[in-house]
């Protein structure tokens, strides 16, 4: 099994590790074992020689990466080659004092700065964090207090910020995790995790040669995180439940999170970990692996530059959508980078296919220990484009120096200082044999160089630039079945292993009984996603067909009181947070909608005070409804509202700065309200867009404040951004006429209630023994006005039993296409006076 500890590793200013690479002098590369020169001349071209430096982006093959960035939680992909911690490459520098028998003296590069650190071990495997991790982590817990500071106190947000940033790096974990774990039962060694800004990445040190390894591994890694949403999700419901808020809270946002990351995941492009699964499937269909990363390279740049544009149409075209915007170009410029790599991988690798290492590791430019490091420099200008020299001890390689040996040493000190003091030893460089596959280079190459063996015996050294170099020049070979790797002619390393190997066959038994833990894992991580898809509300409202009732029943009332015939029925819809499972239900149900919360409860209103609102809302208009009903039977009513009060305004709504809570809004153009219901009949009927006057008592100050509403295609109806109720008593009635029920909201039943009351204190028969349904609120005048959710009341009418449903003119077209079908007459009645005569025309059933 191959091993990777001990990493030498240079990191570049940026902080994201590659492999350091040099392009030189072009030509046939050979050994230069006795390279000589003066000391000034090195320092001279060492200047020029380092000044060339470019970084080698020479991705791991077999490495599973997230990317993680707020608002949007990405992705999963290949990363360029990882470089190791500082504590690796300290490692390396201490073997190399001891293996070349330098005394003292600094002992090369021990990081860059960015490097990661190992920080704890988790089923074996070591995870690293680097320190850009914390900046994420800072962004996230400054996110999630923001947002938590509006439901809890400032201590207490802090608080909830500071655990929900550490589940969320912690679902980052174990979405690596499992990816690692697969890769470990299927024999694959595991190199490492290393969590940082861009999310996680696991590092292999092994390259998966089966499309079925290909797809399991991978596919764990979202489903992972799927797992975790529901749970997440159902802890939160059962939280909301049993009161606590603020569990609540935090796990609903990771529930959604981890949901978002692993759907996202699941987009069919490179390098996100659907792509790796198309890769796995092509892989299997065609038999080619290069076609297969090919297809997924392909995918994913175009999925990456749809984020762009997206991007950039955001940008454009919404307001406030500067930042959003932003990201989604930020998350397509890295996919299509990162495909981009892929397809660089796939190349290197068809070129391989076929071959050996020894086919493709040429020899390299080498200088004898004991020599100042100003040789090692001129043997890299003369390597012919290599960027590592190797060190000799009686004809054998002992060590190597890179580029990045040589950038940590000062330049007045290169003539006096040797190759000894610098080196990495070969015991601590990862190993391959040259009779092995070609292949099985690419997970090695991590920003060291790799010896190539010839049994015990080092042959030569690669690194990513020269593997690069010389591979784009060697002719595909015709697609042939690779052989198996002969004896002894797998991935191996000269030291101490540092890799996690592949878990050992086992007996049978122990066989049997890991398969039967996986059907049990699998079971019960899909059990918690079906229950999180039954049961876990979606931050939407559903909106469905609720109760019809038969309004006198719920009428108490001191006047005389007739027997009604038939049924006079209010209808309704009923609000709902729908499951995952309701929401896919109600794409294929007519009578149902899901709409987004702030089309029904507007953004920055506590859903709470808007409910009391519309429970006002309701007792006002019956109040209003039985006013009309009375003056149309004869009776002596006054009506002296008050107005209607704003108890809450919505943030970023049509009245945000116009209207504030507490104010009294007394009229609409020049029309009187009295009630709420008033003022909810006056501003249903004006035409989005259009400016509307108010006249506002606010203290004792009287002003007018203008408005515009912005039109709702999902509730069909303009909206305000406010919640309003009755703000005094006002109509005096001869007598009391009150509902039963407090459990209706809004001012939709008015029509119906009218009717009722008329019915009821006069005797008449309205309904010629029929049941009729009804919606629609009224004004003190007798008009009737829309309601919104007709299609919902409709199904609710028929499912009474109605075969009439009286609605408002301006929703009459679409109450006919709902009740297609149904059975029931739809029958427009703009005012309380024409329902009457609607209703006397139709006659005995």
């Amino acid at each position: 099994m191959a091993d990777t500890r001990g990493t030498h590793a240079v990191h570049d200013p940026s902080g994201v590790p590659g492999v350091p690479g040099v392009h030189g002098v072009s030509g046939v590369p050979g050994a230069a074992a006795g390279v000589t020169g003066d000391a000034g001349s090195a320092e001279a071209r060492t200047e020029a020689l380092l000044d060339e430096e470019e970084e080698q982006s020479f991705p791991a093959s077999d490495a599973h990466a997230d990317w993680a960035g707020p608002p949007s939680w990405l992705s999963e992909g290949r990363p360029v080659a990882g470089a190791a911690d500082a504590a690796g490459a300290a490692d390396a520098a201490g073997a190399a004092g001891a293996a070349g028998g330098a005394a003292g003296g600094r002992q090369g590069p021990e990081g860059g700065g960015g490097g990661p650190r190992r920080s704890l071990r988790v089923a074996g495997i070591p995870v690293r964090a680097n320190a850009t991790l914390l900046v994420i982590a800072g962004l996230l817990a400054w996110s999630f207090w923001l947002r938590y500071s509006a439901v809890a106190s400032r201590g207490g947000a802090l608080a909830m910020a500071l655990v929900a940033t550490a589940l969320f790096v912690g679902s980052i974990l174990a979405h690596e995790l499992a990816h690692a774990l697969e890769a470990r039962r299927r024999g694959l060694g595991v190199r490492d995790i290393v969590l940082s800004f861009f999310g996680g990445v696991t590092r292999m040190s092994d390259e998966v040669e089966r499309p079925a390894d290909e797809f399991a591994l991978t596919a764990v890694g979202p489903w992972t995180s799927i797992v975790l949403g529901g749970a997440f999700g159902l802890v939160a419901t059962a939280a909301d439940h049993l009161g606590l808020p603020a569990v609540a809270e935090v796990t609903g946002e990771l529930g959604w999170l981890n949901a978002i990351i692993g759907i996202f995941n699941l987009l069919p492009g490179a390098p996100l970990d659907g792509g790796r699964i198309l890769d796995s499937i092509v892989w299997r269909v065609t038999g080619d692996r290069g076609r297969a990363a090919r297809v997924s390279a392909l995918t994913g740049q175009l999925i990456g530059a749809g984020l762009i544009a997206l991007g950039v149409a955001e940008m454009l075209v919404l307001l406030g959508g500067f930042v959003g915007g932003l990201w989604l170009m930020l998350i397509g410029w890295f996919l299509v980078r990162a495909a981009a790599t892929e397809r660089q991988v796939a190349a290197v690798r068809d070129r391989m296919r076929g071959r050996q290492v020894g086919d493709v590791a040429r020899p390299v430019a080498a200088v004898p220990a004991g020599a100042p490091l100003a040789f090692a420099v001129d043997a890299l200008l003369v390597g012919g484009g290599s960027d590592v020299v190797a060190v000799t001890r009686q004809g054998g390689i002992v060590g190597a120096v890179t580029i990045a040996h040589l950038r940590a040493v000062p330049d007045e000190e290169r003539a006096v200082r040797t190759v000894d003091e610098v080196m990495t030893p070969v015991a601590a460089l990862p190993g391959i044999q040259a009779a092995a596959p070609a292949s099985r280079l690419l997970p090695l190459l991590d920003g060291r160089p790799v010896a190539v063996l010839d049994g015990d015996a080092v042959r030569t050294l690669v690194t990513g630039t020269q593997l690069e170099v010389t591979v784009a020049w060697l002719p595909p070979l015709p697609p042939a079945p690779q052989p198996p790797a002969p004896a002894g002619g797998a991935p191996s390393h000269r030291g101490p292993a540092g890799g996690v190997p592949s878990a050992p066959a086992g007996p049978a038994s122990a066989r049997r009984r890991g398969s039967g833990l996986l059907v049990g894992l699998l079971a019960a991580s899909g059990a918690v996603v079906v229950a999180a898809v039954a049961v876990v509300p979606m931050p939407l409202v559903e909106v469905s067909p609720g109760p019809a009732l038969d309004v006198p029943t719920l009428l108490r009332t001191e006047g005389p009181v007739h027997d009604v015939r038939g049924k006079l029925l209010l209808t309704s819809v009923r609000l709902g947070a729908p499951s995952i499972a309701a929401t896919v239900g109600a794409l294929f149900d007519p009578h149902r909608d899901v709409l987004s919360r702030t089309t029904v409860v507007p953004a920055g209103i506590d859903p709470a005070v808007y409910e009391a609102a519309q429970r006002q809302l309701y007792l006002g208009s019956v109040q209003l409804a039985s006013a009309v009903a009375l003056r149309a039977a004869g009776y002596p009513v006054t009506v002296t509202g008050g107005g209607a009060v704003v108890r809450a305004v919505a943030t970023g709504g049509p009245a945000t700065g116009v209207l504030a809570p507490g104010d009294v809004v007394t009229a609409v153009t020049g029309q009187k309200v009295d009630t709420a219901s008033d003022l909810v009949a006056h501003l249903s009927s004006v035409p989005s867009g259009t400016p509307v006057a108010l006249q506002v008592q606010r203290g004792d100050r009287r002003l007018v404040a203008t408005v515009s509403p912005t039109w709702s295609s999902e509730l069909d109806r303009p909206v305000y951004g406010i919640a309003v109720e009755d703000a005094a008593p006002f109509i005096r009635l001869p007598f009391s006429v009150q509902s039963t029920r407090t459990d209706i909201g809004g001012p939709s039943a008015g029509l119906m209630t009218a009717l009722a009351v008329y019915a009821l204190t006069t005797g008449a028969d309205l309904t010629g023994g029929r049941t009729v349904a009804g919606t629609g609120t009224i004004d003190a005048q007798g008009r009737v006005g829309p309601v919104g959710g007709i299609a919902q009341k409709v199904a609710a009418a028929s499912a009474a039993g109605a075969s009439v449903m009286l609605v408002p003119g301006s929703e009459a077209a679409a109450a006919r296409r709902a009740a297609e079908g149904l059975g029931i007459e739809v029958v427009a009645v703009p005012s309380f006076s024409a329902a009457l005569a609607r209703l006397g025309a139709l006659g005995p059933a």
